[in-house]
């Protein structure tokens, strides 16, 4: 974790603002674990892994009828194991 999610090398004299970061940094950890276990229930992906994979796509919202929607548009060679992924999480949010 400490190498993957920028805990290396922080350190501060003010406990206050080091104890912000950890709470910060711990929670997009924990955001992005339950993001990538929604895309994949079967299994536990590590972050070095599944952030190029996930990330790799432009995003437009448009709104219409008082109903916004994202559209996310891959350029990964692995676009369709994305949207696989992407589908499921959706579903669940539905």
């Amino acid at each position: 974790m400490k190498n993957q999610w920028g805990w290396q090398g922080f350190t501060t004299h003010d406990h206050a603002r080091s104890e912000m970061m950890t709470l910060f940094v711990a929670l997009v950890y924990n955001w992005w674990s339950l993001f990538t276990r929604l895309s994949n229930p079967n299994k536990r992906a590590e972050a070095i892994t599944t952030r190029p994979l996930l990330l790799h796509a432009i995003g437009r919202k448009t709104n219409h009828s008082s109903q916004s929607t994202v559209t996310l548009t891959s350029l990964h060679a692995e676009a369709t194991k994305i949207q696989v992924a992407v589908k499921a999480v959706a579903g669940f949010l539905r």
